[in-house]
């Protein structure tokens, strides 16, 4: 389910001509921050698999935009 959260990140990314080295880090930054904000108030599950899957999903909304584009 994360991925596909992160998927149209990465897509409005790639559209806006973002350099792929920081949609991926902004991806992870904002990541790191819902999951610190999820430990902080005990609201949710706080998982390091999230992070991961949260930028896979950029990843692959940036790709996706890109072989659209042509």
């Amino acid at each position: 389910m994360n991925i596909l959260l992160y998927v149209p990140f990465g897509w409005a990314a790639e559209r806006r001509k973002k350099n792929i080295k920081v949609t991926i880090l902004t991806a992870a930054c904002l990541s790191v921050f819902c999951e610190v904000m999820q430990y902080l108030t005990s609201r949710g599950k706080t998982d390091v698999n999230d992070i991961l899957f949260n930028v896979i999903g950029a990843a692959l909304g940036t790709g996706l935009a890109r072989w659209v584009a042509g």
